[in-house]
């Protein structure tokens, strides 16, 4: 198999997790948002508006990967998983901080666990996605 189609599968691969993952995230950062600010007003909130933003561009990303077939097309997939994980490192940040102020998390532990685990998940898919990109327009081997 050339570099080429070991990339190539790599990527669709990556796609086909990053829309997993963002049919997973969003009813569960919808729910969990609702649930933490007390209604739907908290639909306006940054963070909130934030992942919207990262979902929205995930799933245009990998959409746009997949279609390209069978070239490859990682670009837009890198962005978002860029978006995700900046968006995602923010908001474990606050929840450290605000712990470690003496605030009580309000899901216990899981608030510090669950948001950690995202982050090592999307910063591994971001590294991934950025290698795809360095290597976008590699010569066939």
């Amino acid at each position: 198999m050339s570099t080429n189609a070991r990339l190539r599968t790599i990527e669709t691969r990556l796609a086909a997790f990053t829309l997993a993952l963002a049919a997973l995230f969003a009813p569960v950062e919808t729910f969990v948002t609702v649930q933490m600010f007390g209604g739907v007003a908290g639909i306006v909130h940054p963070g909130f508006v934030a992942s919207v933003g990262g979902v929205v561009l995930s799933v245009a990303g990998a959409l746009r990967s997949l279609r390209a077939r069978p070239s490859r097309a990682p670009a837009l997939m890198c962005a978002a998983h860029a978006w995700g994980t900046g968006a995602l490192w923010h908001s474990l940040g606050g929840r450290y901080q605000f712990w470690r102020e003496g605030g009580e998390l309000y899901y216990g532990s899981v608030d510090l666990w669950g948001p950690a685990l995202l982050v090592a998940t999307a910063t591994a898919m971001f590294a991934l996605s950025a290698y795809l990109v360095l290597n976008a327009d590699g010569p066939e081997r």
